[in-house]
């Protein structure tokens, strides 16, 4: 098969479904392997099927959508191994290890690591080569580089990178203040049902302000590129202070009222953060807390941004009502949210501190958190009755707003408020959770 010869749909149907005798497979693969056209058909059909079968997709999700996608996750990961190691394993041996219905995905995934794998060995020899060529070249003197701009925007560094966008610091040349700019990555293009929907996001949370939440400015597109500028705050996602360890009592409840409060502005807006977690949340040189996040979609078009670990850190902090199909998503999951983060700053761990998928989804669907003070000995009796009300899966019983949420942990931090008191509130909670923190028991299955 040449080059000039692209896959038909019907030979890219029967590779993928293991209708290709093997002498046509190979063929099929090689002819893969070096033809751009040809991969951009695979990754086209790749990303049909990620955005339907995509447990990130949607709000909610079932344990056996997250288990399959962990099973062709860790099976991508094998394959790229052995590659790496000088092998070039099998890709229907892998696909004989996977029911008949998630064969085709996986097939498609490592095709498409294959090419990947492919390009970086050939990039790894021509650089190779170039080295030896420089060795011997005399220097040449490069003029100097003009410097990046997206839009009217002139980056200055990049700041992070995912899978579907990058996050560069730049100057606004309007202002001459620094800003941070998210944008698309460039294999990612937009449909124009995608553009509309997030334009239209974007819109509603630049006219939200706060002290403690992160200001976008806005969505802007420049060409094929589409990116949201916001305010840049230099500072350390909170997710690394709780690695740290737990941080004190009157810390960790400053830095959650403030964030209530923030939440409580944006739904008083009429939006739902909707995806808040440590990693949305920054800590400045003066330890005051801003939270990220607001404005953007919960999945980036055409692409999961994070990996199997990552995504096992947010649905730490993810309230049971969005694994349950049909249930809304509203204000009182993002206190649950709020809870959540509360509590592994008191207690270190999230509510739900496991490494296994299937044991997370279980527990936060049927099961209650061992209470922080199981963590933390010594640990103030009201501020833990306001992180386990958070924490409840009815989200009625919840906190009613956020306000209500940022009041009573004012309260907690309150001078006149005796340590270990808990008041009402912690008598109801020492009632509800089986007679008390110190005397907690597991409730029955």
């Amino acid at each position: 098969m040449s080059h000039e010869q692209h896959l038909s749909e019907c030979s890219l149907h029967a590779r993928l479904t293991g209708g290709l005798p093997a002498d046509e497979r190979e063929a099929f693969d090689r002819h893969l392997l070096g033809c751009v056209p040809c991969q951009r058909k695979v990754s086209a059909w790749a990303v049909g099927q990620r955005s339907t079968d995509s447990p990130w997709e949607n709000e909610s999700v079932s344990s056996i959508e997250l288990q399959r996608y962990q099973r062709l996750d860790e099976l991508c990961d094998e394959f790229e191994t052995a590659w790496r190691q000088g092998e070039r394993p099998e890709i229907e041996a892998y696909a004989a290890r996977v029911p008949a219905e998630e064969q085709p995905a996986l097939r498609c995934e490592l095709l498409l690591l294959a090419c990947q794998l492919e390009q970086m060995s050939a990039r790894k020899e021509q650089l190779r080569q170039s080295r030896e060529e420089v060795a011997v070249a005399p220097p040449r003197v490069r003029p100097p580089s003009k410097p990046r701009t997206l839009g009217k925007y002139r980056l200055d560094k990049e700041l992070s990178r995912t899978a579907a966008t990058a996050v560069h610091l730049a100057i606004d040349p309007t202002t001459g203040q620094q800003v941070a700019i998210k944008r698309l990555r460039s294999r990612i293009s937009l449909e124009a049902d995608d553009q509309r929907r997030l334009d239209a996001l974007a819109r509603q949370a630049a006219g939200v302000r706060h002290p403690n939440l992160v200001t976008l400015h806005g969505l802007e597109h420049s060409g094929s590129h589409h990116y949201w500028v916001m305010d840049f705050v230099e500072g350390e996602p909170l997710s690394a202070k709780i690695a740290a360890g737990p941080l004190p009592e009157e810390t960790a409840a400053r830095i959650v009222a403030q964030l209530a409060k923030a939440v409580g502005r944006v739904h008083q807006a009429g939006l739902v953060h909707g995806h808040l977690h440590p990693g949305k949340i920054l800590i400045d040189g003066r330890g005051e807390p801003y939270l990220l996040g607001l404005g953007f979609p919960r999945h980036m078009p055409g692409s999961s941004e994070h990996s199997v670990s990552q995504q096992l850190e947010l649905l730490g902090y993810l309230p049971p009502e969005q694994i349950d199909r049909g249930s809304t998503v509203g204000s009182a999951s993002d206190i649950y949210a709020l809870g959540a983060v509360l509590y592994a700053l008191l207690a270190g761990v999230p509510p739900f501190d496991t490494t296994n998928l299937r044991d997370l989804f279980t527990r936060l669907a049927s099961e209650l958190p061992v209470p922080p003070s199981r963590h933390r000995a010594g640990l103030d009796a009201h501020l833990e009755a306001v992180c386990l009300r958070c924490l409840e899966k009815d989200p009625a019983a919840r906190f009613p707003t956020a306000e209500a949420l940022a009041e009573e942990l004012r309260a907690c931090l309150s001078p006149s408020s005796a340590k270990g008191r808990g008041g009402k509130l912690g008598l109801r909670w020492f009632k509800r959770w089986g007679g008390g923190w110190r005397g907690w028991r597991r409730p029955a299955r």
